[in-house]
C-alpha cells in the first residue's frame, strides 16, 4: 500500500494485480481425440460439454470447448451426399421461394441439416 501527498487531501491507493483473472485454465488435451471423434459423431458442442461433465467431472465452458476446436483445427465436413442435398435445397430456397438467410437457416435446421450461417454464403 503507497500513500500520495497532497496538499490538503490524503489518498490510499491499494495494489490488486492479479496476473490472471477467472478460472484456471482446464487441459482438454488428454481428451483430444475424445471429443474429436464424438463430434465427428454429430454431438454438438453443448453435448460435449455436458459428456466430459458427467464422464469426467469436468465442468468446462461452452466457449472453451468451441476456442480449443480452432486451435486443434477441427472441423467437420458435411458427408458428400448430404453436402449436395444442402446445396439443391439451397437453391430452391434462394431461387425459387426467395428465402433471406435467416429464413432459409431456419428452414433448413428444421429439415434437420445443421447448417451455420457462414455455409450459405
Amino acid at each position: 500500500m503507497s500513500i500520495i501527498v497532497k496538499p490538503q487531501v490524503v489518498f490510499l491507493i491499494k495494489s490488486w494485480y492479479h496476473p490472471r483473472s477467472g478460472r484456471p485454465p482446464i487441459n482438454l488435451n488428454n481428451y483430444q481425440l475424445e471429443i474429436a471423434t464424438l463430434f465427428h459423431e454429430g454431438l454438438t458442442f453443448e453435448q460435449i460439454t455436458k459428456h466430459l461433465y458427467k464422464q469426467y467431472n469436468l465442468n468446462v465452458n461452452l466457449r472453451t470447448i468451441k476456442r480449443r476446436f480452432r486451435n486443434w483445427r477441427i472441423v467437420q465436413r458435411l458427408p458428400t451426399e448430404v453436402e449436395k442435398q444442402v446445396k439443391k435445397r439451397i437453391q430452391v430456397l434462394f431461387f425459387k421461394v426467395g428465402l433471406e438467410d435467416e429464413d432459409m437457416l431456419c428452414a433448413l435446421e428444421n429439415k434437420g441439416f445443421q447448417i451455420r450461417k457462414y455455409t450459405l454464403i
